[in-house]
């Protein structure tokens, strides 16, 4: 059989089971690289503060939610994942859905990242995973975007809302 990319994860998905983690755990390793993989996007400071400040609108947060799942379940059922097609998604969606356009080069780093996470999973490996998870367990959970509820936006003046009457 070929080898799959993350864009064949649909028919992947259909033609064989569910995941390709190599290991006597497969429910361990994938259990610890999704909560890798929700680290890394959790400590990502463009997409962070995106859904800070809302910069894709209303539903900002839901948006990165959305990627963040999008990117979880390609690494989960994917035999590879390449590094350059994960910046181009990530890239993509920082522009069209948050209005960013990352001059940093954190899409590039956020996908070979997450492409040594993957292939270290499928080796059966978590060095990498358990190392970014014991960090993250050092940092307070309010730093944390995916899990914190946002914190209330101060009224500014000239500011309409549902108390105040019609004229």
């Amino acid at each position: 059989p070929a080898t799959t990319t993350f864009h064949d994860q649909q028919r992947e998905r259909s033609e064989r089971p569910r995941s390709k983690m190599a290991s006597s755990s497969h429910a361990e390793i994938a259990d610890v690289l999704t909560r890798a993989i929700h680290t890394v996007f959790s400590e990502w400071t463009a997409l962070g503060m995106a859904v800070e400040n809302e910069w894709g609108g209303r539903n900002t947060r839901d948006k990165a939610l959305a990627l963040l799942q999008q990117v979880c379940h390609g690494m989960l059922t994917s035999e590879a994942v390449h590094a350059d097609e994960l910046e181009a998604l990530l890239d993509s969606a920082l522009l069209d859905d948050f209005n960013i356009e990352a001059e940093d080069d954190s899409p590039a780093q956020i996908a070979r990242l997450l492409c040594a996470l993957h292939a270290e999973a499928k080796a059966g490996q978590l060095a990498t995973a358990n190392a970014l998870l014991a960090k993250a367990a050092a940092k307070r959970p309010e730093n944390n975007w995916i899990a914190a509820p946002l914190p209330p936006k101060a009224r500014k003046a000239g500011d309409s809302s549902d108390e105040e009457g019609d004229e």
